[in-house]
């Protein structure tokens, strides 16, 4: 997330949703990548915790990482083929972002 926030990144947590939710004039795609790969990071990590707490085993963090940019990457094809124009440069922005 670090390369999408820039020069906004924080690990605190009060300062994050603050981040996401005022938005801090930042471009439709700029918001909407920080929202979703917040969403996806969450739920990944939620994921990670079910997996563990049944005894599975612990997925390395680059899997993650993968799976977090795999994620990315789906949701941008899936608003492409809705024809969603607000975020056709959404692909570009994340692949620059990383």
């Amino acid at each position: 997330m670090k390369g999408v926030v820039e020069s906004q990144f924080t690990v605190e947590w009060e300062s994050i949703i603050r981040l996401l939710k005022e938005g801090s004039n930042w471009s439709k795609v700029k918001l909407f990548v920080s929202r979703y790969i917040l969403q996806s990071t969450v739920h990944a990590i939620w994921m990670e915790r079910n997996r563990r707490k049944h005894n599975e085993l612990p997925s390395p963090s680059v899997v993650l990482i993968k799976r977090l940019d795999k994620n990315m990457r789906n949701r941008f094809t899936t608003l492409r083929r809705r024809g969603e124009k607000d975020l056709a440069e959404g692909m570009n922005f994340w692949f620059g972002s990383r």
